[in-house]
């Protein structure tokens, strides 16, 4: 159990490289990826060639960080904005983002797609 405290900027850092594999590893194998189908962003289903090209996207206006920045607020013990003060524990911090990217697999706002139309659905 690993506590860690910081502010908005140190969180962002730390999520930039620790969330993102995360949710890598955890979506590694989902059924998109296993069948190799894109989820399209008009709802059209079409094939991939290779696994690589099929990633989880978020959905247009709920980046990474902004994801980050809604989880942190549990665990904020002082300031505001960018001066705000965060002390967690990493592993819970990690599960509380895992269950928001949980929520948006479930409710598909979050979707498998390849890497043209990750572009198109920003």
């Amino acid at each position: 159990m690993l506590i860690i405290e910081g502010n908005t900027k140190g969180f962002r850092d730390l999520g930039t490289s620790v969330f993102t594999n995360l949710v890598k590893k955890k979506t590694r194998n989902a059924e998109a990826k296993r069948t190799l189908i894109c989820e399209g962003v008009d709802g059209v289903p079409h094939p991939v060639y290779t696994k690589g090209e099929i990633r989880f996207c978020h959905p247009p206006g709920r980046s990474r960080l902004d994801v980050l920045d809604q989880v942190l607020q549990k665990y904020k013990v002082s300031g505001a904005g960018e001066e705000a003060i965060f002390r967690c524990n990493l592993d819970s911090l990690a599960a509380d983002f895992w269950q928001e990217h949980v929520q948006m697999i479930s409710d598909k706002t979050g979707k498998f797609l390849c890497r043209l139309c990750d572009d198109r659905y920003r």
